[in-house]
């Protein structure tokens, strides 16, 4: 799911049930020009019976409308991407 706020920042959310996934997330959506994107996804040992809690967090990644963010969701996990002008 992505949603855009007033201010023109994009919020993008995923998640899945309890099967590991890699997700690619075309940015297409976005207008022309270069974007700063923070990404926080499931880290390599996360799964939701024994290690719910821990994620990695990537910022300062530099996207256009050219960009696919590709994510690792772990089993009952997810993502969040926001993007920035």
């Amino acid at each position: 799911m992505a949603r855009q706020n007033a201010d023109g920042d994009w919020l993008i959310g995923a998640a899945t049930n309890e099967d590991e996934r890699e997700v690619s997330i075309p940015l297409s959506f976005l207008g022309k020009g270069k974007y700063n994107a923070a990404i926080s996804t499931d880290a390599d040992d996360t799964h939701y019976r024994t290690n719910r809690e821990t994620f990695e967090t990537m910022d300062g990644v530099m996207v256009s409308r050219k960009s696919t963010i590709k994510v690792r969701l772990a089993p009952g996990g997810g993502a969040c991407i926001l993007i920035r002008k």
